[in-house]
């Protein structure tokens, strides 16, 4: 086996439900941060859930608004047309916490109450063998 680094899992459902967007490998360690950009559906909520523990639920969402991470904040929401990039958070990245996962442990989102248009959700960072 041989360590990776980069995007380790990615997911793009968009209807109601809960979807596992990286499972940690046998004999694997990862280090990594999420991020997502996504079109909410009127009054959609979004939960993002770490092996278990939910990290954080929305209130309702308005439609068509972008759903994101920037490098300040892991939730942001602004009109469809805000996320120009003109300032940092505008910027969709990887959001500023990291998460230690071991073998076995799963990152999941949840659409809740109606169906997202888009999404792009991506778990990135560093997967190491566990020798």
């Amino acid at each position: 086996m041989a360590d990776i680094a980069g995007v380790l899992g990615e997911a793009s459902s968009v209807a109601v439900g809960t979807y596992t967007a990286y499972t940690v490998p046998s004999g694997k360690n990862a280090r990594v941060k999420i991020m997502y950009n996504g079109v909410a559906g009127a009054s959609s909520t979004l939960a993002v859930i770490i092996n278990g523990i939910t990290i954080f639920t929305t209130a309702a969402l308005t439609s068509t608004q972008i759903q994101y991470t920037s490098n300040a904040q892991m939730h942001n929401a602004v009109a469809a047309a805000g996320l120009t990039g003109a300032t940092e958070a505008l910027t969709c990245a990887p959001g500023p916490r990291e998460y230690f996962l071991s073998a076995g442990d799963i990152v999941q989102y949840t659409i809740g109450t109606a169906a997202f248009s888009s999404m792009s959700f991506q778990v990135v960072g560093v997967e190491i063998d566990n020798a």
